[in-house]
């Protein structure tokens, strides 16, 4: 072989060998994302996949997001903080530090591991969570859950001003806490085994166990396009599609139309049967049970012949309605099921009230089954009257 071509062909091989680290280095050179523990350094930046968009951290200390016009769209507004490196931490938890190391900028997104930020194609700049749910975007705390969106085990919302989260714990209890870590609302379902929180298109905020059965409900079914906030001043509230609360912390709005919950009762307990005599019946019940929890137990059981464990467990432990205890009961009796599987279909569709369950059941509207629920008087309802009456007698009494 000549010289020539045995210099040649050296030339062609060192090109070859040199092609794939020429390549690497252009990947690299136009990341569009970081993350855990990644960093920028000043004068490097992000370039969205479609080349459009950067995010730069300008060697002024400010990290400014541009578009292919170099129109700003957002910036930390950090020019002149010595910032020198930018850095997406492991809790998620992005920083800018100084050549000392002393943060001079944070994101304010601590408490959401392995997540990543992205310069996207929009020219939107996103944090997400290691389960692709957006927890920042220019600098706006994600604070809201809309239609469809969920919280698993661990994973929560946090307030625009940074001081109140709504966490889904891993204890199956739904709680909102303040900076000092001080519980403000909670749903109290702990041991529950909730491990998914979701807001349902109709309005319906639910837990959910890892069988798909709801545990909890808000009971607040009835509102196309809800959101779900965690305020500045730690309220938890459920708003309807233009902006009115519907539900804040346990409470239904009493303002809004009876038609609004599918039922002409006062608001609160919502038994949605399908008749509202019935409801209303019920939410009569519900309430004179309240008034003494051991009394409403005494009564059922001594009505049906239940198990007092079994009835103390739902009401007191798991915060069942005493109404939808009595319902369980009752249909049992009516369709001639264990209870333990009516109480199943109940955990299911919890949420969808009861004209859902009866249906689930068999017991069709209109049919014996369902008259049978509706008229045959156990003498639960008649007890709780006269109860009532009491009441009203001795607050006559008192004045």
């Amino acid at each position: 072989m000549s010289i020539k071509k045995a210099g040649m062909a050296l030339w062609t091989v060192l090109v070859l060998l040199a092609a794939p680290i020429t390549v690497n280095a252009g990947i690299e050179a136009t990341r569009d994302a970081l993350g855990p523990n990644e960093k920028l350094l000043a004068s490097e930046e992000l370039r969205s996949t479609n080349g459009s968009n950067i995010l730069a951290l300008q060697a002024d200390g400010n990290l400014v997001a541009y578009d292919s016009r170099k129109t700003v769209l957002w910036s930390s507004d950090t020019m002149g903080s010595g910032a020198v490196e930018c850095i997406l931490q492991e809790d998620g938890n992005l920083l800018l530090k100084n050549a000392y190391g002393k943060v001079v900028w944070t994101s304010g997104t601590a408490g959401y591991k392995n997540s990543r930020i992205v310069m996207q194609d929009d020219g939107n700049l996103v944090i997400y969570n290691e389960r692709g749910s957006a927890i920042w975007a220019k600098g706006i705390t994600i604070d809201s859950l809309t239609k469809g969106e969920k919280l698993l085990a661990d994973e929560f919302i946090r307030s625009r001003n940074g001081k109140h989260i709504l966490i889904l714990q891993t204890d199956g209890n739904l709680v909102a806490y303040d900076s000092l870590k001080k519980a403000s609302w909670e749903s109290h379902t702990v041991g529950s085994g909730a491990v998914e929180c979701i807001l349902q298109g109709d309005g319906n905020l639910v837990l959910k166990d890892h069988n798909g059965g709801v545990v909890w409900a808000t009971d607040t079914y009835g509102f196309s396009n809800p959101t779900l906030l965690i305020e500045d001043d730690g309220d938890v509230v459920l708003y309807k599609e233009r902006g009115m609360p519907f539900w804040s912390n346990g409470n239904i709005n009493a303002d809004l139309p009876r038609e609004a919950l599918h039922v002409d009762a006062p608001a609160g307990y919502v038994a949605n049967t399908g008749d509202i005599e019935f409801d209303n019946a019920l939410f009569d019940l519900n309430n004179i049970a309240h008034e003494d929890l051991d009394q409403f137990i005494n009564n059922l059981i001594s009505t049906f012949g239940i198990s007092r464990p079994w009835v103390e467990n739902l009401v007191k432990k798991e915060k069942t309605p005493p109404a939808d205890v009595y319902m369980i009961v009752r249909t049992a009796s009516v369709t001639n099921r264990p209870i333990g599987t009516v109480e199943k279909y109940y955990a299911d569709h919890r949420g969808q009230g009861w004209g859902v369950v009866a249906k689930e059941l068999g017991v069709k509207p209109g049919s014996k089954e369902f008259h049978a629920l509706k008229n045959v008087d156990t003498g639960m309802f008649s007890k709780g009257k006269k109860r009532e009456l009491r009441k009203k007698d001795k607050d006559k009494d008192k004045s």
